[in-house]
Formats: C-alpha cells, structure tokens, sequence
C-alpha cells in the first residue's frame, strides 16, 4: 500500500474530530494492483491523495516467494 499527491488544507487531524470519508476506485486491475482517489473532510480540514495497493491472489505464496 502506497498514497502518491497527498494534500492537506491542515497539518493533522484532532483528536476525536468526525471525518467524512470518500472513496472512488480509479482502477481494479486483473494482477491485483488497484488504485483509489480518497477524501477525507471534516468541517475544519479537507485532505486527498491516491492509494495504492497490491493484493496478490495468494498472500502466503507471496511473502514466500519475496523473501527468497
């Protein structure tokens, strides 16, 4: 999992502050990589970025294979 073209009206997030969360899957591809734009707003911060994550068909079988 990685985020690319994070930006943020504010530094951080309170604690305890609400979130409204929005997700759009950009793509879904047959390998197992996909990519999500992503907004978080909350009355004081607006934040997006793009998400990218890797799910291999087998997860076992791959951390095995990687770590060889």
């Amino acid at each position: 999992m990685g985020s690319r073209k994070y930006e943020s009206s504010d530094a951080y997030f309170l604690h305890g502050e609400v979130l409204k969360i929005r997700v759009e899957v950009e793509i879904q591809a047959e390998n197992g990589l996909s990519s999500f734009n992503c907004i978080l707003n909350s009355p004081r911060v607006k934040a997006e970025a793009r998400l990218n994550v890797f799910q291999p068909e087998d997860a076992d079988k791959f951390l095995q294979e990687a770590g060889q």
